[in-house]
């Protein structure tokens, strides 16, 4: 007796988030193709019937929008003012929730240093993931420049605010980056 049709789907998607959370959390070159299949509570032998390479792999977990899409309803409320959905995408973002889990946050953060060095497919995928946040930033900004501006300052404090060894300094990096990146928006978007 075989698999139901959707088992092959179900299987794929349960690889790509293993892979996405092991990724996330120890960096590409930490993470094997048998780490990745033991998370999924798969075997080895399991991965190519899914995947022709681990580079493959990797540009479909990439493309991780589920913290720009949390934004979403709250875009599409007209009621809210948009620096108040952009203030919200930053108390979450730019928080020692996101600082100290990794494996849950964003892969822009967490695969920067990865995607540069394994070549043009998985840096493609990189790029339609960056592309992505920053249209979602500039629908909600207002301005391509900003949106680059924002997204870089966001990226870059949660880095810096995971390699320093002084959570209080940590700390201050991600509400510094917070109020600059609001006193910017409400410049250009207003209240």
């Amino acid at each position: 007796m075989g698999y139901p049709p959707e088992h092959k789907q179900q299987t794929r998607v349960r690889i790509v988030d293993s892979a996405r959370r092991l990724w996330k959390a120890k960096g590409y070159a930490n993470v094997s193709i048998n780490d990745i299949m033991k998370d999924a509570g798969l075997t080895h032998g399991g991965f190519y019937a899914h995947f022709q390479s681990k580079e493959e792999l990797f540009a479909e977990a990439a493309l991780d929008t589920a913290v720009l899409e949390r934004y979403r309803a709250l875009r599409a409320d007209p009621s809210v003012p948009a620096l108040k959905v952009f203030e919200s995408v930053l108390d979450t973002y730019l928080s020692a929730g996101h600082r100290d889990n990794p494996a849950e946050g964003c892969p822009l953060v967490a695969l920067s240093e990865d995607a540069w060095r394994m070549g043009a497919g998985v840096q493609a995928a990189y790029t339609q993931l960056a592309r992505y946040a920053s249209a979602q930033m500039g629908e909600l900004l207002g301005d391509e420049a900003l949106s680059h501006a924002a997204l870089a300052a966001m990226v870059g404090a949660i880095q810096i605010a995971r390699g320093v060894d002084d959570l209080a300094l940590s700390q201050k990096i991600l509400d510094d980056v917070k109020a600059a990146l609001m006193q910017m928006a409400a410049a250009r978007i207003g209240a």
